[in-house]
């Protein structure tokens, strides 16, 4: 029962208080047995002083007895701690890779998404083109031009459909971006490319226009423009509604320049 009562004191940890009473007990069970040894010596009692050196000689083995199997045991748990001691320095060693992909994957996330210059082109406004125009060359990186003729145009005419018109000038703008950025080796008539890839309706030609140069030429830049082809917004409607776009193709500047916005111009 000493021997389990010491096991379960060591399973709980040290305990100084049963560490004495166990010194206490062994010194006393040593005095006994020194005792009785005397004491048969001093009767000349051989055989009495044999019991005795044997009783204290089994108690002296089966305490190394329990001190072996209690230092088994404390070294099986100290491989134990050593084990849990190496599994915790991994379980930490991997709690900190994954806080660093963690770390990593929010930081990636709160970047801020790229602006499309695309949606941030202003509503063109009755009568101050300004902000549209300076949007649209921002977007189209210089691939557009408007000249100021295009804002008085779009002052004056007072244009009842501005956002169906600010649609049409980003599909011109964009088609400009994409003719004189990625050309294609071969291109169908320049109007079939214009309603083909843009969804643009454009006319390269007006009898009215072509025989008036007042309306077809304009100066930009130190040189005279061709303004005669345009944007159809709207055809075969009252004239306040027949909305036009007309520009010049810049080859050497590699933009379009536009220099007229709203209604037909005659």
């Amino acid at each position: 029962m000493s021997t389990l009562a010491e096991l379960a004191v060591l399973a709980r940890g040290s305990d100084r208080g049963w560490e004495s009473a166990r010194q206490a007990s062994r010194h006393a069970a040593a005095r006994r047995a020194a005792a009785q040894v005397e004491e048969a010596r001093r009767l000349g009692d051989a055989v009495a002083e044999r019991t005795a050196l044997e009783r204290r000689l089994r108690a002296l083995e089966e305490g190394v007895s329990t001190w072996e199997e209690l230092a088994i045991a404390e070294a099986a748990r100290a491989d134990e701690y050593s084990a849990k001691a190496a599994d915790a320095t991994k379980y930490q060693e991997e709690a900190t890779r994954w806080r660093k992909l963690y770390e990593q994957e929010r930081a990636s996330q709160s970047v801020a998404p790229a602006i499309d210059p695309w949606g941030e082109i202003p509503a063109l406004e009755p009568g101050d083109a300004g902000p549209t125009y300076r949007a649209l060359e921002t977007a189209a990186e210089g691939r557009i031009a408007f000249t100021p003729g295009a804002e008085r145009s779009w002052k004056a005419s007072r244009y009842r459909f501005p956002e169906e018109m600010k649609d049409q000038l980003i599909l011109l703008a964009k088609a400009s971006a994409d003719l004189y950025e990625q050309a294609p080796a071969s291109m169908p008539h320049l109007d079939e490319w214009f309603s083909t890839q843009h969804g643009l309706k454009v006319a390269t030609s007006d009898l009215t226009i072509k025989k008036d140069s007042k309306l077809r030429w304009v100066e930009f830049d130190g040189e005279q423009r061709d303004t005669l082809p345009h944007v159809k917004v709207r055809d075969g409607v009252a004239h306040s509604d027949c909305g036009r776009i007309h520009f010049a193709l810049d080859s050497k500047g590699r933009r379009f320049i536009v220099d007229h916005v709203g209604v037909k111009k005659y």
